[in-house]
């Protein structure tokens, strides 16, 4: 894992988690709508499988939720640990763009940079994050963090 690895699981981390949350609310919502549908069907039938299905791909889904939200907060400290190494345009630009994930075009107002300029400096940045040396940030990510299926 390099140090741009970490700063992309950093940008796409919030909308995962976002997607994540979204899913299990929509199967909450359509466990509790197929519940009381089924009042008085017998069990074993097809429909009151298919919701415990359901529910089991809510605890599955809630689980890998947990784990997603541990990893996202580890890669936040070693993303900013990153970003802070960097000089201050790109620290600004890629604090911006991969840890706030703001627009470009957000961040170039933020900065008072034109988009042009904004994307330069990300390019900048994101060359110097290929020179850091990963052995450097072993201290911000937890030993799990490499070993997690996420």
């Amino acid at each position: 894992m390099t140090a741009l690895d970490v700063l992309e699981r950093c940008r796409s981390g919030s909308r995962e988690i976002r997607e994540m949350e979204e899913s299990i609310a929509l199967k909450r919502m359509a466990l509790e709508g197929g519940s009381r549908q089924l009042d008085g069907m017998p069990r074993g039938s097809g429909p009151r499988d298919m919701l415990s299905s359901m529910a089991c791909d809510i605890a599955d889904l809630s689980r890998k939720l947990d784990a997603r939200k541990q990893a996202y907060s580890a890669e936040l400290c070693a993303g900013a640990w990153i970003v802070d190494r960097l000089p201050s345009a790109e620290k600004r630009v890629l604090g911006g763009w991969f840890l706030e994930c703001k627009p470009l075009k957000v961040i170039a107002a933020d900065c008072s940079y034109s988009i042009s300029s904004v994307r330069r400096i990300r390019a900048a940045g994101i060359e110097a994050c290929r020179a850091i040396d990963m052995r450097d940030l072993t201290g911000f990510l937890p030993e799990w963090y490499e070993r997690a299926q996420i």
